[in-house]
């Protein structure tokens, strides 16, 4: 029983006292940028293309269809 209680009580101990570390993104706002994305092939179909348009990562987001 004393054999398995050491490894026990290191493994607790680490487990418990592990480290946080608080990471600050710097999000700078910037001005917004169209998007288009397109989806062409050799094959015959319907194409896609689609314009969209970037913002900041603060604002709200309203999707539109």
């Amino acid at each position: 029983m004393k054999r398995y209680l050491f490894p026990v009580i290191i493994f607790s101990i680490v487990l418990l006292t592990s480290c946080q570390k608080v990471i600050d993104v710097n999000l700078n706002d910037s001005d917004p940028h169209y998007i288009i994305e397109g989806n062409v092939t050799d094959q015959a179909g319907p194409y896609t293309v689609r314009i969209s348009r970037s913002i900041n990562f603060s604002d709200l987001n309203t999707f539109l269809r």
